[in-house]
């Protein structure tokens, strides 16, 4: 029995001395690199002291974050929001415009301080041509000065005074000064007081009215600013198809 444990012994002592060669052979084939539990090599971390990416992996700011995404729009800042404000023009003072009451005008329906509204007749166009204020607007008022004709000889006083440009989409003070208009007497209250002048009658006063439709010129006696005339309306006017626009 004794025998036998012995040459155990031995046979498992020169097994050892066998396969440990190998062994060694195997970890110095390693170049010092650590093995897994299940006997594959563990490759080293790729260093990042060198300052190069890895290709293979995706750049640290690609993904879209809270901040990404298109670029937002930018308010323009415009009237219309294009970023472009609206062509204005200057009129000057001095400048003729002429005018039409759609309605009479008389001493006998209109006091001091009642309205007047009158429709530009013409455009109004600078020495270069460019249309200032095109036929259509309108110019509101107000009756300064109202009175009848007391006798025969004594003319009818009837002044207005215009004070406000008025387009779509805007109003502008000016301040317009009739320097021409059509006043005339009632024609049938005229005659009347013919009739009765040379009797004992007493003489009926005679109003005086700037007919409906009849030209008023009137002056600007200070400058304004308005917006440009459309080109395209404006071309559109001059073909009868429809009435200017202004910015």
């Amino acid at each position: 029995m004794a025998t036998g444990g012995s040459q155990g012994r031995f046979l498992a002592g020169m097994l050892c001395i066998s396969i440990a060669p190998a062994c060694g052979a195997e970890r110095e084939s390693g170049g010092g690199e650590a093995l897994g539990g299940d006997g594959a090599v563990e490759q080293p971390e790729p260093s990042s002291e060198d300052g190069e990416d890895d290709p293979s992996q995706p750049p640290a700011d690609a993904g879209e974050g809270p901040e990404s995404g298109p670029p937002l729009p930018v308010d323009g800042g415009g009237v219309d929001g294009t970023g472009e404000m609206p062509l204005r023009v200057r009129v000057p003072s001095g400048t003729l415009v002429t005018v039409a009451a759609d309605d009479d005008v008389s001493t006998s329906t209109h006091i001091v301080g009642d309205p007047v509204v009158a429709r530009v007749v013409r455009d109004v166009v600078d020495p270069e041509g460019a249309v200032l204020l095109p036929a259509g607007v309108l110019l509101l008022g107000r009756v300064a000065a109202s009175s009848s004709s007391g006798g025969p000889g004594e003319r009818p006083v009837l002044d207005v005074y215009f004070e406000t440009l008025s387009a779509p989409g805007y109003e502008v003070p000016i301040e317009g000064e009739v320097v021409s208009r059509m006043l005339m007497l009632d024609p049938v209250l005229e005659r009347a007081r013919g009739s009765v002048s040379g009797s004992s009658g007493s003489v009926a006063e005679v109003p005086g009215f700037i007919p409906a439709g009849s030209p008023i010129v009137v002056q600007t006696r200070a400058p304004f600013v308005v917006p440009a005339v459309d080109d395209e309306a404006d071309a559109a006017s001059e073909e009868g198809t429809e009435a200017p626009r202004l910015h």
